[in-house]
């Protein structure tokens, strides 16, 4: 009997647009007799051996020549979703890949979908949860920091880690469970105080994954920067240094900004996300209004804040940095930056006065018209979020998602309940309870006894193809 996991599907996995090529891709225990009753070559599919690529062309039910292509057959268990898989290389067009694609779903085929050819590779042991998601991953890396913590996971160095705590886990709860069967005749199989230091290292390590946390999610999602100021400071010119095209209005009428304006670059292997803001300024303009509340709410949530100040402004700095307390509050000095801006209209006293400021922020002069001061605003920014460009080097190891993140602290708060236990000399059966939460939560990292709404969720965010 088939079910949504053994039959047989296929989808077009290149990008839709007009290129070289199109693949077309079948999966399941039907791809080679389906794709063998539209193809046409020098041999028939079904004795053709794994892994080779054979000439011909894709006829429709009337014989009518759809298009000539390239066929790849990938035998069970050497493919991707370690299924029967065969892949159609046409021509670039839309038009003939979904010509293709609706004669091999006549035949028998069902249309894949999201994130479906992973799922079944997951399913069948090729890939664990985390490498699954590694690849959507990979598909979207857009620098070499994303590239770079995509490909350390799909070769499963965060899988090995969770694997070896596993064990470890396994091993204690095994000892533990064991010395209950032995209770009456007083034998101790693992003694308090090992007992307690293995769990206090299993903790350590399982912390440290969770601190990598923010790091992995800079080198995955990259870094959000808003620019913030008062109004006519020059924050859409930096904006349009800094993406080194003109995509935010410039004019000398202040408060042309009113809303936010977001765009994408990479700077030193990171991905940043930067926001221009409207000016903070008192104001009744009620579309101005709204522009300052979303730009409030913009720098609450930002990852980084480069707050940008006229230069040849009469007010000190202090004063200035005073007006924008509420929103620097709390903030490291690491995640602000001063930019005193139009520097090209200052004298010789004034630079010398900006240059020899002691701020504990980091503080650049820069002028968005000559281009001054814009290369060296990049480099601090740069310092600032990763002073290793963004490289994950050799076996780091990173947590990227919330979903490893929030398994992991679950885990991490029942090995707590565990270490209080041991430290409480509660009783073994206690102590075992809380370490198969502790299992369990590590297991759900990976993906072991996964729910399938779990499933679900996971690969709900992947492309059709994929």
């Amino acid at each position: 009997m088939k079910t949504p996991e053994n039959d047989t599907i296929s989808a077009i996995i290149t990008p839709h647009g007009e290129g070289g090529i199109a693949v077309i891709r079948l999966s399941g225990p039907d791809s080679v007799r389906i794709a063998d009753g539209v193809f046409q070559g020098n041999i028939s599919l079904h004795d053709a051996k794994t892994q080779t690529v054979h000439f011909g062309s894709i006829r429709g039910g009337d014989g009518t020549i759809v298009d000539e292509v390239l066929v790849t057959l990938f035998r069970s268990p050497h493919s991707y979703t370690t299924e029967d898989v065969v892949e159609i290389s046409c021509h670039g067009s839309m038009f003939i890949a979904r010509r293709i694609l609706e004669l091999l779903v006549k035949s028998g085929a069902r249309p894949a979908g999201p994130g479906e050819f992973t799922r079944r590779a997951f399913l069948n042991g090729r890939l664990d949860l985390s490498q699954a998601e590694a690849v959507a991953d990979l598909i979207r890396a857009d620098s070499v920091a994303s590239n770079s913590l995509a490909l350390s996971q799909l070769r499963g160095t965060l899988s090995k880690k969770i694997s070896e705590l596993r064990g470890r886990i396994i091993d204690l709860c095994s000892l533990v469970e064991l010395e209950l069967d032995f209770s009456e005749e007083g034998v101790e199989l693992v003694g308090r105080e090992k007992l307690l230091n293995d769990l206090l290292s299993i903790r350590g390590d399982i912390s440290q994954l969770i601190d990598s946390y923010e790091h992995g999610k800079i080198h995955r999602e990259g870094i959000r920067i808003v620019l913030a100021g008062p109004p006519n400071v020059g924050k859409s010119s930096i904006l349009n240094g800094l993406i080194r095209e003109n995509r935010a209005i410039v004019t000398d009428v202040s408060g042309t900004t009113r809303d936010t304006i977001e765009e994408t670059v990479v700077l030193n292997g990171i991905r940043f996300n930067i926001v221009d803001t409207a000016g903070l300024r008192e104001t009744r303009d009620i579309v101005e209004v709204e522009g300052i509340k979303r730009t409030k709410e913009q720098i609450i949530h930002a990852d980084m804040i480069v707050l940008i100040l006229d230069a040849t402004g009469k007010m000190e700095v202090d004063h200035n940095l005073r007006v924008f307390d509420e929103f620097l509050e709390g903030r490291s000095h690491k995640e602000i930056i001063i930019v005193f801006n139009k520097s090209d209209l200052l004298d010789a006293v004034r630079t010398r006065q900006l240059n020899g400021l002691k701020l504990e922020y980091g503080t650049v002069l820069t002028s968005a018209k000559t281009g001054a001061g814009m290369r060296e605003l990049e480099e601090v920014i740069g310092k600032l979020v990763n002073p290793e460009n963004g490289k994950v080097a050799g076996e780091t190891i990173l947590v990227s998602s919330v979903r490893q993140r929030d398994n992991l602290q679950k885990a991490l708060d029942a090995i707590d309940l565990s270490i209080e236990g041991a430290r409480n000399g509660v009783s073994g059966e206690l102590i075992s309870v809380d370490l198969k939460g502790a299992l369990s939560n590590l297991s759900d990292v990976v993906g072991v006894d996964i729910s399938d709404e779990v499933l679900n969720n996971v690969f709900l965010r992947f492309c059709i193809g994929k």
